[in-house]
């Protein structure tokens, strides 16, 4: 059967009109009408009980969420507030609890103009664009590098990887692995984010406690960010 599945959101899409915004087979709705902010997206799924529809529904949300992310880098985070109904039939509720949000608020006629543009009708490999998502939406320093670099690693291991960025950056800056190899400055914060010291002599971790640590991690996440999304291009759009 097809049921409709409404869930709160938190993000910074505008509804023009006050009223809905659809892009693709995904609604956006704002708590009351006329409140320019979307609030609530909903679709319709095909399911045999409720539970499946939230499920179902729920992948969906989060698989459109991350291509959106694509478009401009904002964040769009689903909420447990959801709720479920057949469509055409009786008991179908939604949930207008109101609520605020720091987020800047985007044109949601631009979003959605580019999605249809770029994005909509594209195959896109979905664990890229969903790490992608997952680094844009955390506010965790090192968590949100790692995911950056473990987009690149779903194009390849650390050889390919270290002779794109020397391709895309010809002056990147080099350092040396626990093996001696030479490795960019991005796979080295990587290891150093992700690899405790051991018995083989790895590099020593970062630490979230260290002001220096933090202050190079800052420096090049713009720029990882930045060779993820140029990655990504090449590869998806």
């Amino acid at each position: 059967m097809k049921i409709l599945v409404t869930q709160r959101i938190v993000c910074g899409i505008s509804i023009p009109d006050g009223k809905s915004l659809t892009i693709s087979s995904f609604t956006f709705l704002p708590d009351f009408e006329g409140e320019q902010q979307a609030r609530h997206i909903k679709t319709i799924v095909e399911a045999n009980t409720k539970e499946e529809a939230i499920v179902k529904a729920n992948k969906l949300f989060s698989d459109f969420f991350a291509k959106l992310t694509l478009i401009d880098n904002s964040k769009y985070i689903l909420n447990d507030d959801v709720s479920v109904g057949e469509v055409g039939g009786t008991g179908m509720t939604t949930t207008r609890t109101i609520s605020g949000s720091a987020f800047i608020v985007k044109d949601g006629t631009t979003i959605k103009n580019a999605y249809e543009s770029s994005i909509k009708n594209k195959h896109l490999r979905i664990r890229p664009i969903r790490l992608y998502r997952d680094a844009v939406n955390t506010n965790n320093l090192f968590e949100r590098y790692r995911n950056f670099y473990r987009v690149l690693e779903c194009y390849g291991t650390t050889k390919p990887i270290t002779d794109w960025i020397k391709i895309q950056e010809s002056k990147v800056l080099m350092k040396k692995n626990n093996h001696g190899d030479d490795i960019t400055i991005y796979t080295w914060i990587r290891i150093k984010l992700s690899h405790s010291k051991n018995s083989k002599k790895d590099l020593v971790p970062f630490s979230i406690s260290s002001s220096e640590d933090i202050v190079i991690v800052n420096k090049y996440l713009p720029k990882i960010q930045e060779l993820v999304r140029k990655k990504i291009k090449e590869e998806e759009i």
